[in-house]
């Protein structure tokens, strides 16, 4: 569903179906509105069933585009597919101020074009406002996208120095691989990141490649 305003979730499970198209997630499909001070918490939560939707797809949440979204102590044990962009065993695509603390994926996680990851698919960190951190968070099961496949998110647009991202790996069974055979001819690509692909924005998506 969608959730607006000051919404807190915790101790929650979902093992039912879940059927949709653009920002699907096992607890959230979207949250965040044109409204100020929003503030979503999903604390203890546990996502069993596998998702599938077009874009922004999560295990927990789909898209987050209010102005403070944490996610706390959350597992994500189902498959999360993206029949195009943005997959995410945690969340699929974020804006603003977004925290995931203690999480885990164990679930298999595509995109079948651009952009997935264990814990999330894709962050625009393109405000000044916005504002990313990960910690201590695992990701299991294979990742895979054309384009942008990270071990702890697929892409970000916008400023790297608008994240922080501590403890956070790759389990034994994880892996995670990108499909394209004719890969853009850009420098400073490096395989085996947190970051898949980071840009400044969508008209210009790739314009370094880098560990942080």
């Amino acid at each position: 569903g969608w959730a607006t305003a000051t919404n807190n979730i915790k101790n929650c499970i979902n093992d039912g179906m879940i059927v949709g198209t653009e920002n699907i997630g096992g607890f959230v499909g979207t949250f965040g509105s044109t409204e100020e001070e929003e503030k979503l918490t999903i604390s203890n939560c546990i996502n069993k069933t596998n998702i599938t939707a077009e874009n922004n797809v999560g295990g927990i949440i789909g898209y987050s585009v209010g102005e403070t979204c944490n996610i706390e102590n959350c597992i994500n044990e189902g498959n999360i597919t993206a029949n195009n962009d943005n997959a995410g065993g945690i969340a699929g695509s974020v804006y603003e101020k977004f925290t995931v603390k203690n999480c885990y994926n164990q679930g298999d996680i595509t995109a079948k074009a651009n952009m997935a990851g264990p814990i999330i698919g894709r962050a625009d960190l393109s405000k000044e406002t916005a504002f990313l951190t990960g910690y201590n968070c695992l990701g299991n099961g294979k990742v895979t996208a054309v384009l942008f496949a990270g071990y702890f998110i697929g892409g970000i647009y916008g400023d790297l120095s608008r994240t922080k991202i501590e403890k956070c790996s790759l389990g034994e069974n994880g892996s995670w691989d990108e499909t394209s055979t004719e890969f853009p001819n850009y420098s400073n690509y490096t395989y085996g990141s947190y970051v898949g692909g980071v840009g400044v924005s969508d008209l210009d998506p790739v314009v370094l490649y880098a560990n942080i």
